[in-house]
């Protein structure tokens, strides 16, 4: 879920244009949070996702229960020299 209240401050618009951004902003979360725009997964043991942070928003939902999710980073660099090395189109 996108979370409207997690941004730092915003000291990189001018003044005298920064209620344009708060507008746009505005404009961004009401489109985020339409239903038709999210798309859902439920993951399963032994399941793997990959999430591409530079074009993806991506969240989870509260759970109850017991879970174990492993996470690391990858450079998108290193990602794609490994997938031209094995052949793979990238």
């Amino acid at each position: 879920r996108y979370n409207n209240y997690d941004r730092a401050v915003i000291n990189t618009v001018p003044y005298d244009v920064v209620h344009r951004w708060y507008a746009a902003h505005r404009t961004l979360t009401v489109e985020l949070r339409r239903p038709e725009n999210e798309f859902w997964v439920k993951l399963k043991p032994g399941r793997v996702l990959f999430i591409d942070n530079w074009r993806v928003l991506h969240g989870r939902e509260s759970f109850t229960g017991y879970r174990q999710l492993c996470g690391c980073y990858l450079t998108r660099d290193d990602v794609l020299n490994t997938a031209r090395l094995l052949g793979l189109q990238a």
